[in-house]
C-alpha cells in the first residue's frame, strides 16, 4: 500500500518514508520487543527534557489523564543523536532512518530543582557523575531508588480524544516505559510466531487504545491495551510535519551540570528532606495550560478526504542499608 502522494515534485517527508520507513520500522519493533525487560524502573508544567526552543510553534506536549484515549503514534526522521541499543551498544537508530520512538534512560527530579537529565553513560557510554557515584557508594533502598535512571518514551502522537484534542495535530508524549511502551509492544505481538505488528506504519498501522486511572493520590495506572485498525491511512499533512525528536530533546547535558545539580541531590537525602515518591508510577503532572485549537482543522485537506474524530469501541477492548555521601569524580 502506498504512502499518501503529495502532489507536485520534490522530496518531503512522506515521499522519503515510501522507500525506507517499513525496513527502519521493523528493526524498531523488534528492538523493542527484545528490549522490552531491560534496564530499571514528566515533569511540571514544562518537562525538563524538552527544547522548548526548539519546539516548531503551535507544538505542545500532551498528558494522558485519567480516562480513555486513543491515540497514532506517529513516525519522524531521525537526527545524528539517537541513543545506543541496550542489547548492543550500538546507535539505536541511524541518521536518516525513521523510528516512531525515543527509549531513554534518565536520572529524574535530580537536584533542588528537580530537574530530569539524560544519562550520558547509559545512553552514550560516556562519563556520568551519578552512575560513577552509584558504582563507589551504596545507598539505602529508597535513596537508590531516587537517583537510578529510569527508562522513559518519548513519542509523537495524534490524539483522537476529542475534536478539540485532533485538531491540535501533532503533539509530544513522554511517559514511562512500563506504563507505555511495555503495554504497546505486548499487544503487537502477532501469534505464532508471525512477527510484530508495525503500529506506527502510517498507511499500515493501528490506533491504540489505552486507560488511565487513579490508585490512591499520587499512582496512575495504565491499562486495557488495545490496537484498532484505522479507517484511513495517517494523512500527509502530519507527515509532513513530524520532527527528529532527538533534536528537541537536551540529549546531552554536560558533565558538570549534572554533577551540580546532583550534590544538591545528596544534600537532601543526607538531611532526609526530599519527599519525592520514588514508587510512583505517574510521570509526569496534569499540564493545565490548554493551547487553543480549531476543532474544525481538517488534516487530509486536498487528499479528497474528511478528517473525523476517531472513537474506542465500547467494549474496552537488595541494596546495602549503610549511607556513604562523600561525593566522588
Amino acid at each position: 500500500m502506498a504512502f499518501p502522494a503529495k502532489k507536485g515534485s520534490g522530496s518531503t517527508l512522506a515521499n522519503k518514508m515510501e522507500d525506507k520507513y517499513s525496513k527502519s520500522l521493523k528493526r524498531r519493533h523488534e528492538q523493542q520487543v527484545a528490549n522490552k525487560d531491560s534496564f530499571g524502573g514528566g515533569g511540571n508544567k514544562k518537562n525538563s527534557l524538552i527544547s522548548y526552543k526548539d519546539l516548531p510553534e503551535g507544538m505542545n506536549l500532551w498528558w494522558a489523564k485519567p480516562g480513555e484515549h486513543v491515540i497514532d503514534i506517529i513516525p519522524f526522521e531521525c537526527g545524528p543523536d539517537m541513543p545506543i541499543n541496550p542489547k548492543t551498544g550500538e546507535t539505536s537508530s541511524e541518521e536518516g532512518d525513521f523510528d516512531y520512538l525515543l527509549d531513554l534512560q534518565v536520572h529524574q527530579r535530580i537536584g533542588e530543582l528537580q530537574l530530569d537529565y539524560v544519562c550520558p553513560r547509559q545512553n552514550f557510554g560516556l562519563p556520568c557523575p551519578i552512575c560513577s557515584y552509584l558504582d563507589a557508594n551504596r545507598l539505602e533502598l529508597e535513596q537508590w531508588k531516587k537517583v537510578r535512571t529510569s527508562r522513559k518514551v518519548i513519542y509523537l502522537v495524534w490524539v483522537h480524544d476529542t475534536p478539540e484534542e485532533e485538531a491540535k495535530g501533532l503533539q509530544i508524549w513522554s511517559v514511562a516505559h512500563f506504563n507505555a511502551e511495555a503495554n504497546i509492544t505486548s499487544v503487537a505481538k502477532l501469534p505464532r510466531g508471525g512477527g510484530y505488528k508495525l503500529f506506527s506504519h502510517p498507511t499500515e498501522g493501528s490506533q491504540i487504545y489505552f486507560e488511565v486511572s487513579k490508585e490512591g493520590k499520587t499512582k496512575i495506572k495504565y491499562e486495557g491495551f488495545q490496537l484498532i485498525e484505522r479507517d484511513r491511512p495517517i494523512p500527509k499533512k502530519l507527515l509532513d510535519m513530524a520532527i527528529s525528536l532527538d533534536q528537541i530533546i537536551k540529549m546531552h547535558p554536560s558533565y558538570e551540570d549534572i554533577e551540580k545539580a546532583f550534590k544538591g541531590t545528596l544534600k537532601l537525602l543526607e538531611g532526609q528532606q526530599s519527599s519525592e515518591d520514588a514508587g510512583s508510577n505517574f510521570s509526569g503532572s496534569e499540564n493545565k495550560e490548554e493551547a487553543s485549537s480549531d476543532a474544525g482543522t481538517n488534516w487530509y485537506g486536498d487528499e479528497g478526504d474528511q478528517s473525523s474524530s476517531n472513537k474506542a469501541s465500547s467494549s474496552k477492548p537488595s541494596v546495602s542499608m549503610k549511607k556513604k555521601f562523600s561525593f566522588k569524580r
